[in-house]
This record gives C-alpha cells, structure tokens and sequence, in this order.
C-alpha cells in the first residue's frame, strides 16, 4: 500500500488527497505518478510504503520515501501591466541616472538552482525609422532615449519590450508588452512674418480715420503646437515734417 502527503508545501497545503499524487503496483510494488507534479506548489512528499504477506497472521513492513520534484523553466515571465506609456521632450535623452522609464516583469517560476533568476530584457520598436532611437539595460530593463526626437516629425511611437528567461534558447520562455512613448513639443521656431522683409513702408493720408487699419501683420509659428502668437509695437520713431518735430513715440 501507498499513502503519500505533502513533505514541503510552497504554497498553501495541498489540494485533496495526497495519495492521487503517486501509486503504486500492489503486485510488482512499481510507483508510478497519477497526477501532474508543480514544483511552484509542492517540492517534495513523504511517501510510506507498507508490504504485506498473505499469510495468517498477517505481517507487514514499512519504509519511508521520499519524493523530491524537480524544478523545470515551466512558468513564462508576466508583466504587472499589460501596457506602458512615457513622456519625453523633443530635442531630449535620457541618461543611466535618469532613464525614461523602468519596465520589469516578474518570472513565475519558483527559484532554485536549476531554475535560474534573471530575465533579458530587449526593445525594438513597431516602426523602422525610429529603430536605434531607444535603449534598454538587458538587466534591469531601464529604458533610455539615446537619439532625440522631433515632435514636428513625429508625436508618439510604440515600442515592443520582451522579457525573457537566462537559459538556453530552446526552452526560454518570454512575454512582450508594449511601451507607448509620447513626445512633448517645445518652443525652438521663432514666429515667421509672411509676406515681409526685414523693412516695410506704407504710405497713408495724415487724414486717415484713427479706426481703419493702415496696415496688417501676419505670422504663423512653425512649431507643431502653433503656440499663440501675440502682436506688440516695440517702438515708434517719428520723422517730422514741416514744423515737426523728431523724437520717440511710446506706446
């Protein structure tokens, strides 16, 4: 006979009997496992295996045994989020001090000497063109900025980060999220003058109605925000005429 109990739960108590955990040929005295083994929940049983004589009376013996399980790279790395976003100014890189933003995901895999711990993080992002823009640290999944951006070229741009076991690339497992990085513009174009050289003149009558304009500014800002342009008079120098007088108009 076979009674088998949990020797080292990692996870709570075992569900159910422990003796659906192994069996054993009553005749030939073979074990055999009846059910899946999870390394992450239980590590090892006790097992009690009793022989019996059919004879009269009826005589017995006992020995303990021990199943050890062993761990295998069975549980994919998760990321907590299922997504990730950062915000940078055009014109900006990050730095190891000051990464953009950290991403780690966790293995599920319980730890142990035949499991290792570490994951491998890699970045590549969903368009060509910005590939080699960002870095990310194989270790510690710290993202940085190595090439900065244009916010008049581009807004936003989604990059995939995977993480992956430290083993061999046969029986690696990894998992991939996506990294949304939204580019802030700045003020770096000053406001253009259409239609206007450096000097402009204009000529009006000396009767001309205070409440008509003699004259129109237009400008636009190239920068892609379009940040408000206001107009001011910086200065007003007069040019006299017949009895006139020369000096500096402030307005």
């Amino acid at each position: 006979s076979l009674d088998a109990i949990p020797a080292a739960n990692r996870a709570g108590p075992a569900v159910g009997d422990g003796t659906k955990i192994a069996r054993i040929d009553p005749s030939a005295g073979v074990l055999f496992t009846s059910s899946a083994l999870d390394f992450e929940t239980t590590s090892s049983y006790e097992m009690i295996v009793t022989v019996t004589n059919f004879a009269s009376p009826y005589l017995s013996s006992s020995r303990r045994v021990m199943l050890q399980i062993r761990n295998t790279n069975d549980v994919p790395p998760r990321f907590p989020r299922p997504s990730y976003t950062a915000t940078i100014n055009e014109n900006t890189v990050s730095t190891t001090a000051s990464p953009l933003i950290t991403i780690r995901a966790v293995d599920g895999d319980a730890v142990d000497a035949d499991v290792p711990t570490r994951l491998v993080y890699t970045i590549e992002s969903v368009s060509e063109q910005y590939a080699g823009f960002v870095d990310i640290n194989n270790g510690t999944g710290a993202v940085l900025v190595v090439k900065p951006f244009d916010r008049e070229i581009v807004g936003s741009i989604v990059f995939v980060v995977t993480a992956r076991d430290a083993v061999a690339t046969s029986t690696a497992l990894f998992v991939s999220t996506t990294l949304t990085v939204f580019v802030n513009d700045e003020n770096e174009f000053a406001p253009v003058l259409l239609g206007m050289g450096s000097n402009e003149s204009v000529t009006i009558s000396e009767a001309h109605p205070a409440s008509i304009p003699f004259f129109t500014v237009s400008a636009i800002d190239k920068d892609v925000s379009a940040f408000p342009i206001r107009y001011r008079l910086k200065r007003v120098l007069g040019n006299g005429g017949d009895g006139g007088v020369d000096g500096l108009i402030a307005l």
